[in-house]
């Protein structure tokens, strides 16, 4: 996921979002940005969308993509990591959250 995220000619946050939507990937929204995370909730991810809680992270290949592209948008390496994607969240957990030095605009 990360090599590919760094494929995906991104100018922005708000088109990297338009960007995993169209390429059904999840349908990701903002929660929250700082100047060193990002939180980002993502339903009906490529991954676990409609799998039963199997008690274990299912969206490595959705935080690879994101760390791959908020890298490329930053100029630095992104940590990504998944706080409620095991199958299907609870009603308003985020999928992911992405975290680390951003310069993202």
């Amino acid at each position: 996921g990360r090599n590919w995220g760094r494929t995906v000619p991104v100018a922005s946050l708000p088109h990297l979002l338009r960007a995993m939507t169209e390429l059904r990937l999840g349908v990701p929204r903002l929660i929250a940005q700082t100047p060193e995370q990002i939180e980002i909730e993502i339903a009906e991810t490529l991954s676990a969308a409609g799998v039963p809680n199997v008690g274990e992270p299912l969206c490595h290949l959705e935080a690879g993509f994101l760390a791959g592209a908020l890298g490329g948008l930053s100029g630095q390496k992104v940590r990504v990591r998944g706080i409620a994607c095991g199958g299907r969240p609870t009603r308003g957990e985020p999928g992911l959250a992405a975290a680390g030095p951003q310069r993202i605009e």
